[in-house]
């Protein structure tokens, strides 16, 4: 009994169960390596839910994570160029500023915005791009707020009697209300004539600030807006820190409130509130 307990429980060749199926010492390594492959397979998964949020495609089957093809962009024309070619796991590092201001400046007026104006076109886009409608706003209330710039050379050429549309169209860099630099873009979103058109130009803006945001890592109003300005910035510029003040304020939403001029205030900040009561009230003049 002694020695067939002996020969059953150190076999020379394998194990063989109770219903006499034999188990060969063979098969042993090949067992050992599935475990292991089974324990990396299950580190790396695990590795995969606590670090990052998926694998890349099924080409790529080694848990290789997708943190290592990402690419952080600072030259404005590799940036342009990323953005044309919607470029995946690429980024524009954008720092905080805290020297960038969202104090108002001399040149911004109210009673200008277009805001109102194209309520039904922002609500559409936003929906379409997945784009935060008050940062539309926001960024259309900047743009028409500061960018009546075009009026007064149309004005002139009208005083003049010379064709204004078509000579002001042909030196503008950008067209309101989300004055896409087409200068700049060329035909990218859309060619001159179709930016004119107010509803194509505001799908234009939020096509470009849904992927202003993509490039992004960590994506706020101010870098958002910051890059829209100047896509080479690399830190929160002043434009940005206004823009997000009106997205936080929605100053769309109110009349204009004149200005108070205190009278120990800084003399230019007196002429500044002056210059903008009376454009604020007279607003035909840039128009």
């Amino acid at each position: 009994m002694s020695d067939n307990l002996y020969q059953w429980a150190l076999p020379q060749d394998g194990l063989t169960d109770g219903r006499g199926h034999f188990y060969s010492f063979s098969f042993l390594p090949r067992l050992q390596e599935l475990i292991e492959q089974e324990r990396k397979t299950s580190l790396a998964n695990q590795v995969a839910d606590e670090q990052i949020d998926c694998w890349d495609d099924d080409t790529l089957r080694s848990f290789v994570r997708k943190k290592s093809f990402e690419k952080f962009i600072d030259n404005p024309a590799e940036r342009k160029q990323a953005i044309i070619d919607n470029r995946s796991y690429v980024y524009f590092p954008v720092a905080d500023n805290p020297n960038a201001t969202d104090e108002m400046t001399a040149n911004e007026f109210h009673s200008l915005n277009q805001v109102a104006k194209y309520g039904a076109s922002i609500e559409q886009v936003s929906q379409k791009y997945g784009v935060d409608p008050d940062l539309i706003r926001a960024i259309i209330y900047m743009e028409t707020t500061h960018g009546y710039y075009d009026a007064p050379i149309s004005n002139l050429l009208q005083a003049l009697d010379l064709d204004s549309k078509n000579i002001a169209n042909a030196v503008h860099k950008s067209i309101l209300p989300m004055n896409i630099n087409v200068a700049y873009w060329g035909d990218f979103y859309g060619t001159r004539e179709q930016l004119m058109n107010p509803e194509y130009n505001i799908d234009a803006g939020a096509r470009h600030l849904a992927q202003l945001k993509k490039f992004l890592k960590k994506p706020t109003i101010e870098k958002i807006a910051s890059l829209y300005n100047n896509l080479a910035t690399q830190r929160v510029n002043s434009y940005g820190k206004r823009v997000a003040r009106f997205y936080n304020d929605k100053p769309w939403l109110y009349d204009f409130a004149p200005y108070i001029y205190e009278s120990d205030s800084d003399l230019k900040y007196f002429f500044r509130g002056f210059l903008m009561t009376i454009i604020e009230n007279y607003p035909f003049l840039l128009k």
